[in-house]
């Protein structure tokens, strides 16, 4: 198998939400957590409003959110910054005090690529993510079509 590709590297400073919740007299204490009664029952609570239904509706929002903003939202695109700012408002509206902290992160654009076994041309995609790598050959071992689980 036979790799080729050039890729652009880019640095972008993106948000992430950080929100602090501070359990009436766990603030001092060097005990766990789960130790005070106060924090274990809201632990409790929150783990119990989880449900389907409401897990699916947010899902459905954040593909909303990619659906208008190409289809993606990914980290330095719009639907990113969409996505932070879905999330933050529903943070707010369950009355938490969500705080955005800034980050610097490396991402590429993949340029070109090519893959090819055997000396014939193979369909491929980079995955976001992968970052750079130089030429290379390897070994490629063909996976039968009914393998349930070949992997990735």
């Amino acid at each position: 198998m036979r790799y080729l590709g050039s890729r652009l590297g880019r640095t972008v400073v993106a948000g992430v939400l950080a929100t602090t919740v501070a359990a009436a007299g766990a603030i001092g204490t060097a005990a766990p957590a789960a130790a005070n009664p106060v924090a274990e029952g809201y632990g409790n609570f929150l783990a119990g409003s989880v449900n389907a239904a409401n897990v699916s509706s947010h899902l459905r929002a954040l593909q909303t959110i990619a659906n208008h903003n190409g289809g993606n939202r990914a980290l330095g695109t719009s639907g990113y910054l969409r996505s932070v700012e879905y999330v933050e408002g529903k943070l707010r509206g369950a009355g938490f005090s969500p705080v955005r902290q800034e980050f610097t992160a490396t991402l590429f654009d993949s340029k070109s690529h090519q893959l090819r076994a055997g000396g014939a041309a193979i369909t491929a995609e980079v995955l976001s993510y992968s970052g750079a790598t130089a030429q290379f050959t390897a070994p490629v071992s063909q996976v039968p079509a009914s393998d349930p689980d070949p992997g990735c």
